[in-house]
């Protein structure tokens, strides 16, 4: 059970920060994407706890090789959600380096945002 309030929280905070638009470009998503990226998050705030005081680990770093805007959208909802490169970033434990690649401009634009 406690696995699963490290997800949520990470998800429902971030989910509140991209909750109002902003003007910059949004990823079209599905149903199936806010799943995975849930099941992301809920990766990355385990593992980035679990890795908190740990000696063998130098440093902590993300590497995203199809990083998009950093927010996704469900056009049926009307709804905004963090992609993969934001739930990365507002981890508890931050990351010592996010290494985000993406090759649309605009999409890197609104990301570096």
């Amino acid at each position: 059970m406690a696995r699963k309030r490290f997800g949520r929280e990470l998800w429902d905070r971030m989910a509140e920060f991209v909750r109002e638009p902003d003007g910059l470009h949004e990823e079209p998503c599905g149903q199936w994407s806010l799943d995975k990226l849930f099941v992301l998050g809920s990766y990355l705030a385990q593992t980035t706890q679990a890795m908190i005081g740990n000696p063998n680990f130098a440093s902590l770093n993300y590497v995203d090789l199809f990083a998009g805007s950093g927010v996704c959208c469900v056009k049926a909802q009307l709804s905004r959600y963090p992609g993969s490169a934001l739930l990365a970033a507002g981890c508890r434990k931050p990351f010592d380096n996010l290494y985000l690649v993406e090759q649309d401009r605009g999409k890197l634009d609104a990301l570096r945002q």
